[in-house]
Formats: structure tokens, C-alpha cells, sequence
């Protein structure tokens, strides 16, 4: 993945779990022991733990942080808003799909959760998060960010990584001068 602009890297680090999460089930399904052993109740006791824990809780998050900003940008901002909202319901439904599917038809749900999903995170990562970075102010972004991070920290999703990270302390960048009083 390419380096994201600070206020969007703990959506990143998410992406890159799911993404490895995805290659798993693709893998072990494919008979590569090094990804398991192809057992699909395990697989999707994983998938679902991810989505309950991880996947749908991001979807939140990037809806929240994004979805302002992106339709105060014009038709543009407003399609690629409606794009990541549909595909956030789209594996929505595909993770049921998982949970609910008979025993002889999960690996087919698990097959259609890997491709979607990572379908998903290459178009976030290689098309929507580029339009942000280009479009939204880094400070308005930032400031979102921060508020995202202290909703996770809340929640106990998040550490004192992401919120380095949000703030531009873990990289090269120059840290923002935030409030003190921000999370």
C-alpha cells in the first residue's frame, strides 16, 4: 500500500489486516498449508470474529470520518461517498451470507467475502484515499481523524499508535500543531 497522509493511516493498518486476512482464506482454500488447512469452519469463525471486531467497526469509522467531507466536494466527492457506502453493504451482506451459509455452500461465501473485500480495500486505498488526500483540507482531516481515534480509544479499538500516527508522530512528516486539549 502506498503511504498514506497521516489522518488516514489507522484506516490503512486496517486495510492491510483485512487484506491478510483475505489472502488466508484464498490461500488455505487453495490447498497452501502455510495458510492452513483449508478448514472452513474455522475460516469462518475467523472471517466473522474479523467482521464483528474489526470490518464493520471500520466501515463506521470511515463513514463518519469520510462521508462529510467527501459531499461537501461536489459530485465528485458525493459518487465516491455512495460507491464505499454501497460496497461497506455489500460485504455487509456477504459476511451474513458467511454466517448464515449451510455447511457445503461456506466455501463459496468465504471465496465471494476474499474477493470482495480486497476488490474493496484496492479501490480505497488506490482511488478514494488519493481523491481525499488531494481534495480535503489536511487539518479538517486531521481534526476528524483525532475524533475517530478517541471514538476507538473509547471503544478500546484503538492505541497510542494510531493516535501518534493521526498526529504525524511516527513518520518523517511534520507533527500537526493541534489543540492541546484533542484526544
Amino acid at each position: 500500500m502506498p503511504r498514506r497522509a497521516a489522518p488516514l493511516v489507522p484506516l490503512s493498518w486496517d486495510h492491510r489486516n483485512t487484506l491478510l486476512l483475505c489472502t488466508t482464506i484464498e490461500r488455505s482454500l487453495a490447498g497452501d498449508s502455510r495458510f492452513g488447512d483449508g478448514d472452513v469452519d474455522g475460516l469462518r469463525g475467523r472471517v466473522l470474529t474479523h467482521g464483528d471486531r474489526h470490518l464493520l467497526p471500520h466501515f463506521g469509522d470511515e463513514e463518519m470520518l469520510l462521508v462529510p467531507m467527501l459531499r461537501r466536494l461536489g459530485d465528485e466527492g458525493a459518487a465516491f461517498a455512495a460507491r464505499m457506502i454501497a460496497e461497506h453493504v455489500d460485504i455487509g451482506a456477504v459476511l451474513a451470507r458467511v454466517r448464515l451459509a449451510p455447511r457445503d455452500r461456506v466455501e463459496v461465501a468465504l471465496r465471494s467475502f476474499a474477493a470482495l473485500t480486497r476488490a474493496h480495500v484496492r479501490f480505497e486505498e488506490r482511488e478514494l484515499y488519493p481523491f481525499v488526500e488531494t481534495h480535503v483540507d489536511r487539518e479538517a482531516l486531521a481534526a476528524a481523524a483525532l475524533r475517530m481515534v478517541g471514538r476507538r480509544t473509547d471503544d478500546r479499538r484503538a492505541d497510542r499508535r494510531e493516535l501518534q500516527a493521526v498526529r504525524g508522530e511516527l513518520f518523517d512528516d511534520a507533527p500537526l500543531e493541534l489543540d492541546p486539549a484533542t484526544p
